[in-house]
């Protein structure tokens, strides 16, 4: 698999043509920001999601609005996908496919699924002439954060061509724009390594001040002094704001909880392929709070069950 870099508008953007008009599915924490910035960057932008009320925001703020995925295809020649689940993006592609997304259309995943799954959708919309693009994102301070500050980061894998043709869309959100191979796939393995990481540093964290609160040490002073010692990480950083995450989100904390054990065991499925030992990921996947942010507070380092994973749910728009 190639490698490469291209960041902060280093390429010669194509005309915004070629984009036409976008569609966008799956409204959530981080896919309503992006449908936003589409449309102040100018872009005519089609949303669904089973939600009314996303949906009604950003019809505010001039979205036409698609009263289904099958409702939204024929008039998109552009597609951005941000669910939740790998069953969910098959089932958006379905109804693409079956109701007249147009040969030479774009679909963009921004997703974060199995690697597998991305190709197989890449493989069964190549036999109608459109192309996929394996498109994940997250963001300095998360995802949802980078998508409300147009600061996001993109790992993406496919055609070169297709994203230079998709490339100011992508810049709506951000321009850190990361192309890592002609492959599909290429960015979900970039964005789950990435999850694992944050996921065994957000365990580390929830031990200590476990161990902070029995000692009988205030946690909340212990997150703050620990942001200025060698113990310092993103989950200390951002414990507060992940449970911030975690109330705002769709599913609540048992929802974001799901969807990281979702992430740990696509990561661990793709570990054992590649026959490397994952310790720390495997052990966080069965520590993972079931209920993150849900009680205790935002600086509780409480021991709660393993969550139950996700399922294809009617919520499309709760991606990690």
């Amino acid at each position: 698999m190639s490698k490469g870099i291209a960041s902060r508008g280093t390429e010669e953007a194509p005309a915004r043509v070629a984009i036409g008009r976008v569609g966008f599915v799956g409204l959530g924490s981080v896919g309503e920001p992006m449908a936003a910035n589409a449309l102040r960057a100018g872009f005519e932008t089609v949303v669904f999601d089973p939600r009314r009320e996303p949906v009604e925001r950003l019809a505010e703020q001039g979205a036409l609005v698609a009263a289904s995925v099958s409702d939204l295809a024929p008039r998109c020649q552009t597609v951005q996908i941000m669910v939740a689940t790998d069953a969910q993006l098959t089932s958006v592609v379905e109804g693409l496919q079956a109701s007249g997304l147009a040969s030479g259309a774009h679909v963009l995943v921004h997703s974060t699924v199995h690697p597998d799954t991305i190709r197989e959708v890449g493989t069964r919309l190549a036999t109608q002439g459109i192309r996929t693009l394996d498109a994940p994102v997250s963001g300095p301070d998360g995802a949802e954060a980078g998508a409300r500050s147009q600061d996001m980061t993109f790992m993406v894998g496919g055609s070169e061509e297709a994203l230079a043709r998709v490339r100011p869309l992508l810049e709506a959100s951000g321009k850190r724009i990361y192309h890592l191979g002609p492959e599909l796939g290429a960015g979900q393995l970039a964005k789950l390594a990435g999850n694992a990481m944050t996921m065994v540093s957000m365990e580390s964290t929830r031990q200590a001040l476990r161990f902070a609160e029995r000692a009988g040490l205030d946690p909340e002073v212990a997150l703050e002094l620990w942001r200025h010692t060698s113990g310092n990480s993103w989950a200390v950083e951002h414990w507060v704001a992940m449970h911030e995450l975690a109330a705002r989100h769709p599913g609540g904390g048992s929802g974001l909880s799901a969807l990281g054990y979702k992430d740990l065991s696509h990561f661990l499925d793709l570990a054992h392929r590649f026959e490397i030992p994952m310790t720390l990921a495997a052990l966080a996947s069965q520590l993972l709070d079931a209920h993150f942010g849900e009680a205790g507070g935002p600086a509780s380092g409480a021991s709660r069950p393993p969550p139950v994973p996700p399922t294809a749910g009617p919520t499309l728009g709760s991606a990690s």
